[in-house]
């Protein structure tokens, strides 16, 4: 038997802080995701199916911010997957991202809501093309998202 291999974690599914992860390995082995090192450090579990597939989602809850180092392992004698390492990002534009508009950029009212994508809790300055008006500074909420309601 091979060892396991493990894929990049999914972690744009809520809740974020519990990333889904994947990989493939012998059919009906069982899989331990654990972070590297410390096998006793257990994230989660998962049974792959006929085809060697599994998914699962961290039985912990990871800090925002943080980068991990994870690895996988199977019972009994498949081994280890080569170490992953990943950055768990706030949920939004990674931090020092422009901003990004994602209302519709066609204006068909006097009082358009304008919307769109940040850093978590970024502050977003939005002026008028040139930069000689400030229409107004919307904080962007910890998914990432703001709005602002022009008057």
């Amino acid at each position: 038997m091979a060892a396991p291999t493990l894929f990049a974690p999914i972690t744009a599914l809520p809740p974020k802080q519990n990333p889904i992860f994947i990989g493939n390995s012998s059919p009906g082995a069982r899989v331990t995701v654990c972070k590297s090192g410390n096998p006793n450090e257990v994230l989660a579990n998962a049974v792959a199916d006929v085809n060697g597939c599994w998914l699962v989602r961290s039985d912990k809850e990871l800090a925002l911010g943080q980068q991990y180092s994870i690895s996988a392992y199977c019972t009994p004698k498949e081994g280890y997957a080569p170490d992953l390492k990943f950055f768990l990002e706030p949920a939004g534009l990674p931090p020092g991202s422009a901003p990004t508009l994602t209302s519709p950029t066609t204006v068909n009212s006097q009082r358009p809501l304008l919307k769109g994508k940040a850093a978590a809790n970024a502050i977003v300055y939005v002026y008028l093309a040139g930069g000689s008006v400030l229409f107004g500074k919307p904080q962007a909420n910890a998914n990432g998202e703001w709005e602002l309601q022009l008057v």
